[in-house]
This record gives C-alpha cells, structure tokens and sequence, in this order.
C-alpha cells in the first residue's frame, strides 16, 4: 500500500507470517482446551447421577 503525501510516496509492509502462524496455535489450544472442558463436564455429571442413584437406593 502506498500513500502520496505531496511529492513523496511512503510504503508500509509487515511480514505477517509468524502473526498467522500464532494466532492459529492459540486457536488449536482453545478448541484443545474447549474439548477437554466438555470431557470433564461429561465425568461430572456421570459421577453426579452415579452419586444420586446411589443416595436414592437408601443406607445400606
């Protein structure tokens, strides 16, 4: 991209590679850390129903 500004003519560049190249690893361990949130979610509630049924069926 290049702005004239009177007689003179600035151009501005960035190698933007390693910016892409991070952002999509910060991407990857967010769904990374997405999935195992839900995976413990899951263990949770099965341990909670088994702990339920468990209550439910009385002293023993």
């Amino acid at each position: 991209m290049a702005t004239t500004v009177g007689d003179i003519a600035v151009e501005v560049s960035a190698d933007i590679g390693p910016l892409q190249r991070e952002l999509a690893r910060g991407s990857n361990r967010l769904n990374r850390f997405g999935g195992d949130a839900k995976s413990a979610g899951v263990t949770f509630a099965r341990m909670g129903a088994s702990v339920a049924a468990i209550s439910a069926s009385g002293p023993t």
